[in-house]
């Protein structure tokens, strides 16, 4: 009677068991199911990042073009300047006083004087 005891104890421990390894397999198989779904939000990240970078080292070189092609723009403004301050310097020199109203008027009259007479 006791091995009949035992035994049946054993049976029962043994169904236990296999249902824990059941419960366990399925367990198991979402686990394995969400790596697998993991792997592939990790691959979709690692292409986005490399195409992210892709796009910012784009950027960095348009704007270090814009920015060389600005500086050398800004080198010609400012000699362009130079130059003209130069020219308006030399001219403000070599301008013609104006003459004072009374002076203007009499070579008007003069002028007409030349046409009419």
């Amino acid at each position: 009677m006791t091995t009949l005891v035992i035994e049946g104890l054993l049976i029962f421990l043994l169904v236990i068991t296999i249902g824990y390894c059941f419960v366990l397999d399925q367990r198991l198989k979402v686990l394995r199911s969400g790596q697998a779904d993991l792997r592939k939000v990790i691959l979709d990240l690692s292409q986005t990042t490399q195409i992210a970078q892709n796009a910012v080292s784009g950027l960095k070189a348009t704007a270090d073009d814009v920015d060389r092609k600005l500086s050398a723009k800004l080198d010609e403004a400012r000699a362009l300047t130079g130059q003209l301050e130069h020219t308006t310097a030399n001219s403000r020199g070599a301008a013609v006083p104006e003459m004072p109203r009374t002076a203007r008027a009499a070579a008007g009259k003069s002028i007409f004087l030349h046409k009419t007479g």
